[in-house]
């Protein structure tokens, strides 16, 4: 069978794991934070921008359907979107993202990486120095608050985001969980090869890579041995 006679799943196996693997990680990142393990914290902290960004790579070289330029629309289309022209049943099945799952992906990614990089940059003193402290300088206070703004609006998006789902899957029709699970809709496939998962792991390498790089621009903590 050639490749022009196959069917492929919608969704590639980069992007599903990355997608399920978010909602464990984000809730262990709220419990750690909850509980003071702000090792784990951050371990976690740096694992979601780790992905985050992969993501954001993804979105240019990854597979058709998980690609930014594949489901990212300008407001036009949101609009004919919302005035239901041209949107049958089987359309975010069958062809990924709808227009405004579109803009609940890009929310979701910028404020994903907002929260790290506040994260690396908060101090509060007392229990968690982020690992980028010693570049904050003063304004250390001042990440920390945001990054506590940044997790409200993040929790706004991510319920908005479930409150979807819902609404696609049990009122439209819309098999979104199955087809994210599974790759694919019932028989539904796409018609497009997805891209080689070694490409996923040498894009999540070429992130680890550059930073641990940028990691050996920070620089040490200052010790006193005198105690002030």
């Amino acid at each position: 069978m050639s490749d022009t006679d196959r069917r492929w799943p919608i969704w590639d196996w980069p992007t599903r794991i990355f997608h399920w693997s978010l909602p464990i990680l984000i809730i262990v990142m709220w419990w750690s934070g909850e509980e003071g393990e702000m090792d784990i914290h951050e371990t976690v902290g740096l694992t979601i921008l780790t992905l985050t960004l992969w993501r954001v790579l993804w979105g240019f070289f990854g597979s058709h359907h998980s690609r930014f330029s594949n489901f990212v629309r300008g407001p036009s289309a949101i609009k004919t979107y919302l005035q239901g022209k041209g949107s049958d049943k089987s359309e975010p099945a069958q062809f990924g993202h709808n227009p405004l799952g579109a803009l609940s992906v890009l929310a979701m990614l910028v404020l994903l990486i907002i929260q790290a990089v506040t994260g690396m940059f908060s101090s509060d003193d007392i229990m968690f120095d982020g690992p980028l402290v010693p570049l904050a300088g003063d304004w250390s206070g001042a990440f920390g608050e945001w990054h506590e703004i940044n997790w409200t609006l993040l929790l706004i998006v991510i319920g908005l985001h479930l409150l979807a789902i819902v609404f696609y899957q049990k009122v439209k029709g819309q098999a979104l969980i199955q087809t994210m699970l599974f790759g694919r809709w019932d028989a539904r496939y796409a018609k497009v090869k997805p891209r080689s998962f070694w490409l996923a792991l040498l894009l999540v390498g070429l992130v680890v890579g550059g930073m641990f790089g940028l990691a050996t621009l920070i620089p040490e903590p200052e010790i006193s041995y005198f105690g002030y």
